[in-house]
């Protein structure tokens, strides 16, 4: 199983909580979970974030993505993860990326997390700052390989939702 995760790293993107569901995914045995993370590293942060990746056995830092890469890179992996600890979060493209690679999502409840996000059709929602039920929910895609493939295809079902056909056609029917 790869899980990715892209976004700024940033300890209010939930980043410790990804350290913490690596060592939980060591305690546990469970071997073939690869976590990769990939964004700017916030600079305040740099330092204990590069000493938690030299510490860590299961979760590696790639660096960033160029945007042409994007959907070649996401596509590779199984979902991705987004512990995000901004209640005020807006739409983080990152999803919409995902959603266009045709992977799943699991995402904290921050304020707008269930309007872009559908529980259980393309990703999983788990209570805001609530690092257990992160950890469960991923524990859960790992453990039911089945609910990811069926969430890869309401992922990009998804997607089109925020094609610009779709946008144009939204707003056309505004105007009129």
């Amino acid at each position: 199983i790869k899980i990715i995760f892209m976004a700024r790293i940033d300890p209010m993107k939930g980043i410790e909580s990804i350290f913490s569901l690596g060592e939980e995914l060591i305690k546990k045995k469970v071997h073939n979970v690869k976590i990769d993370l990939y964004g700017p590293i916030l600079k305040d942060f740099e330092h204990s974030f590069l000493r938690s990746i030299e510490i860590s056995k299961n979760v590696k830092y790639k660096g960033l993505i160029q945007p042409d890469n994007i959907n070649t890179i996401l596509g590779k992996y199984d979902f991705m993860i987004l512990p995000t600890k901004y209640f005020t979060e807006g739409f983080p493209g990152s999803i919409l990326d995902a959603y266009i690679s045709g992977i799943p999502v699991v995402v904290s409840e921050w304020q707008h997390a269930r309007e872009f996000v559908d529980h259980n059709e393309t990703g999983l929602i788990f209570e805001f700052d609530n690092e257990s039920e992160f950890i469960d929910r991923v524990m859960e895609l790992i453990l039911n390989p089945n609910q990811i493939e069926r969430m890869k295809l309401g992922a990009l079902k998804k997607s089109k939702q925020y094609q610009a056909e779709a946008a144009w056609q939204l707003l056309k029917n505004r105007l009129i």
